[in-house]
Parts: structure tokens; sequence; C-alpha cells
């Protein structure tokens, strides 16, 4: 009779794609929902709500550069438990700040959080799918930031009927809360890959050894710069990234507070 125990690595992938919702759905697009609120609560003008946003990224892109090389020294696992936990950590702290330089400052500290989740998890979940699944598994992962952002468009509005003035801080409390308890289970489910579990990667039919073609092949920044089309993507992604990230963060803004929604 065979054996139809559901493999170790989609439970790694389910768990996965809540962290992504974490680093990247609650941390940055839950600054957009929450934001006309805040706004109105701390009389932020828009260049100032505009520097805590860009005090987020920034803090991602530094953290960015370092992740890789943390994650491949000390493990994956490790790096998304110490990230989510920071993140949780620095929103609750947010949610007793008034003062706009503390404020900027914990945003910058939960970019940093939002990098190491998110790459790390990329990363480690790779590594539980063979080559031909692994945009399957990709697929599946990036999904945690649309269920990020439909959670914080239904609850955040609520928490801000019950708590008129102060429903900023109810909803960056809520949040960290829920990064934390996402950090705990991150804990006890995550693996760092299949030998963990005595399992190969989903996509080979027998347990064993990973084949040596899919190993993971260690390159430098100088070796990556040098992939045929690199350059290219990298300029694709940047022209990316400046759209989406405007337009995600100040969107709702201005729907909210110049449009009357």
């Amino acid at each position: 009779m065979k054996n139809h125990k559901r493999h170790y690595g989609w439970i790694v992938l389910a768990m996965g794609v809540f962290v992504v919702a974490a680093s990247l759905g609650f941390d940055r697009f839950g600054y957009a929902a929450i934001l006309p609120s805040m706004q109105e609560g701390l009389k932020l003008s828009d260049a100032q709500v505009g520097i805590i946003g860009s005090a987020n990224v920034f803090g991602y892109l530094v953290a960015a550069m370092g992740v890789g090389f943390l994650a491949s020294r000390y493990g994956p696992r490790l790096m998304i438990t110490l990230s989510m936990f920071w993140m949780a950590l620095s929103m609750v702290i947010l949610s007793f700040a008034s003062n706009f330089a503390l404020i900027v400052f914990l945003r910058f500290l939960t970019g940093i959080g939002g990098a190491g989740g998110n790459i790390s998890i990329v990363g480690l979940v790779s590594g539980w799918f063979s080559q031909n699944r692994r945009g399957l598994a990709n697929g599946i992962l990036v999904g945690g930031s649309g269920i990020a952002i439909a959670t914080t468009g239904w609850f955040v509005p609520l928490v801000n009927k019950v708590y008129e003035v102060d429903g900023w801080r109810y909803n960056w409390f809520i949040i960290g809360i829920i990064i934390g308890i996402i950090g705990l289970l991150a804990t006890y489910i995550i693996r760092n890959s299949p030998r963990d579990k005595c399992l190969s990667p989903i996509g080979y039919s027998l347990a064993g050894p990973i084949p040596e073609a899919e190993e993971k092949e260690k390159m430098s920044i100088k070796d990556i710069s040098k992939l045929e089309g690199i350059r290219t993507l990298l300029v694709i992604y940047f022209c990316f990234g400046m759209s989406y990230v405007i337009y995600g963060t100040f969107f709702v803004n201005f729907l909210v507070a110049e449009k009357g929604f």
C-alpha cells in the first residue's frame, strides 16, 4: 500500500506564506492602511509621512545586502525567527510613540526585519523543492502579501471606528502581536532543509540524498554580476520598486484624505 503522507515541505511552504505576509504585507502595506489615521492623529505633514515610509524601505535595503550571508552562515530559520520578533517588538513600541524621530527610527528597524524575514524564507523554501517545482512554490509564497493586504484592509478601518483618535496605535499593536505569533509558529514549524526531516526536496520520487546538481551553488556578488541579463533585470526591478512602493504606500491615503473614501 502506498504511503500518502503529506510531504513536510508543503507545511514549510504554508508557514512561509505567513512569513511573507508579516515581512512585506503587514510591515510595508500595513503602513499604507494605517497612514491616514496616523497622519491625522499625529498632525504629520505629507513630507513627514514620506520620510517615515522611506525609512522603512531604506532599512530593508540596508539589511538586504547582508541577510543572504547571515542566513547562509547561521541558517535561514534563525534569521526568520529573529526577524519576526524584531518586527513585532518594533511595532509594539511604535504603537506608544509620538516623537517623529523615534517613529522614523522604528520604521527603519521594521524594514530591517522585513528584509530578514522575506529574503530568508525565499531561499529556504527553494531548498525544499526540486528545480521543476520551485516556480510553483515561489508563486504560492508571494501570495502572503495579498493575504496581509486583504486582512489589514478589513480590520484597520474597524479598529479606527472604535478608537477614532488612537486607532492607529491599536492597529500597530495588533499587527505587532500577530507578527510575534507568526514568529513563534515559524520557530516551531520551519526547518532549514529537507535533510532536517530525513527527506528529499519535493519533486523527487524517492527519499535519499539530494542530487549534486540540485545542491546550492555558492556564488559571489562578482559571479552574479556576470550572469547573462542580470543588469537588465536589476534595472527592471528598480523601476518596479520605484513605482509600486510609491503607489502602494500613498494611494490609500490619497483616497481617504482627498477623495473621502
